[in-house]
């Protein structure tokens, strides 16, 4: 990427970035060709009323099909809590996926999210005919130009509440639970051992543990991981040590991928993965592609899970999957009604 404009959406400010010496020749056209375009805009009032009439889905709501019904899913979460229970895994993230043939408006359904349910990591990212649209809040990997790694993996959820009193009980009932704690636990320490094959001996540490982090929809439960990159190695093996992401596996990492190969009935595609910025100092940000649709010309897919562990209840783990989708199901216009 040899251009782009970065524009901070908490703050306004826009950035033109180019790869060159000098705003002048055929850069300098570029650049006044943009804000040009930019002006064009309109106001803030007026895309705001634009905002206002936005459809996802142009053809009207959509129908959706579960790759796992909620009574499947409560079979998948049986088998993983025998799994745990015989020793095979200590946690194992669980995943269904919601599909649908329907038209939809990948660009419409960004900028929904992107007011409705604001997070760290939200994208709109085109690669020919595929679209990914992500809400996502959780930091894979990020690094510094110093070759600090930081990985900030979420495990615990809880919805947001209708007043402050239930939307504080609701927070303070996540950091008490104890399979969450054992839940974000095992991932900590599942990451700390991925950032210790890339990292100096010594430098792994933990600055943040347990920590409650409020959004739109939810409160998540967080944690942090840094270790100090070895002189040598840049993003591409720091990728390659910790994916796919404990987060999304659980805990031994192999064993757990076996399984759940075994269980999903699908793919996961795209979900689960990674998206990023790789920059050319070798500094890198990269989320989890979770919170996220997926949108093809044959249709689009949400794929939607959680760990579990020998804690779990079955009922608040479908009640999750309703949760984390929710926000997107309301901008497609789709009841909620499977995982309730």
């Amino acid at each position: 990427m040899e251009r782009l404009v970065a524009i901070d959406h908490a703050t306004g400010q826009l950035t033109l970035v180019a790869w060159g010496a000098a705003w002048e020749g055929e850069l300098g056209l570029w650049k006044e060709n943009v804000l040009t375009a930019l002006a064009g805009l309109g106001s803030r009032d007026s895309l705001s009323a634009q905002q206002e009439n936005l459809r996802a889905t142009p053809e009207g709501t959509p129908r959706v099909v579960w790759r796992k019904s909620a009574q499947q899913y409560r079979a998948m979460i049986a088998d993983a809590q025998d799994a745990i229970a015989r020793g095979d895994a200590y946690q194992l993230c669980l995943t269904t996926q919601m599909s649908s043939a329907d038209a939809l408006d990948p660009l419409a359904l960004h900028r929904m999210m992107r007011k409705s349910n604001p997070t760290h990591h939200q994208a709109y990212v085109r690669m020919g005919d595929l679209t990914i649209v992500s809400a996502s809040p959780e930091t894979f990997v990020d690094i510094s130009p110093s070759g600090m790694v930081t990985t900030r993996p979420i495990k615990g959820t809880r919805p947001r509440g209708a007043t402050l009193e239930e939307d504080t009980f609701l927070a303070e009932e996540l950091i008490a639970s104890d399979k969450e704690r054992a839940e974000n636990l095992m991932i900590v320490d599942l990451m700390r051992n991925d950032l210790s094959r890339v990292c100096e001996v010594g430098s792994i540490a933990v600055p943040e543990l347990l920590v409650v982090e409020s959004y739109a929809r939810v409160h998540q439960l967080v944690s942090t991981v840094t270790g100090q990159l070895l002189p040598g190695l840049d993003p591409l093996d720091v990728l390659t040590s910790a994916f796919p992401a404990g987060s999304m596996t659980g805990a031994p990492k192999r064993r757990a991928v076996e399984l759940l190969n075994q269980w999903e009935g699908g793919p996961r595609g795209y979900y689960a993965g990674t998206y990023g910025v790789w920059r050319v100092d070798n500094s890198a940000t990269f989320a989890m592609t979770i919170r996220a649709v997926v949108a093809t010309p044959e249709g689009f897919s949400l794929g939607v899970g959680g760990g579990i562990t020998a804690l779990s209840d079955p009922a608040s783990e479908i009640s999750e999957v309703g949760i984390k989708a929710q926000a997107f199901l309301e901008a497609l216009g789709v009841d909620q009604v499977e995982y309730s």
